[in-house]
């Protein structure tokens, strides 16, 4: 995981939050993975920064996920992540452990 610090545009207001480049099955072990469903908190068991589900279109290749600017500067956030082997059936496997980030300039 990392942070990616935004670059400001002339006239933008400046922005202290952060997005995450999120990268999971780095090592291609998950096999046939039809949904993963991202969740990111202030808490290891919190969602109050996302609650996604992504459809990969590999699924058997290593994936990332790029948030919006959601992590404010200096704040500590948890993200983890579940996995379904069918498309659109809500069925996930439980979660990942929660993995720690917290962005600084």
């Amino acid at each position: 995981m990392s942070c990616i610090k935004q670059e400001l545009i002339p006239g933008q207001q400046k922005n202290d939050s952060y997005q995450l480049k999120i990268e999971f099955n780095i090592n291609k072990f998950l096999k046939n993975v039809q949904q993963y469903r991202l969740k990111m908190g202030y808490t290891t068991e919190g969602s109050d920064l996302l609650d996604t589900i992504i459809t990969p279109s590999n699924p058997n290749k290593s994936q990332t996920f790029v948030t919006g600017s959601i992590l404010p500067k200096g704040n500590v956030a948890y993200v983890k992540y579940a996995i379904s082997t069918c498309v659109f059936c809500n069925t996930f496997s439980f979660f990942s452990p929660a993995v720690q980030i917290s962005c600084q300039d």
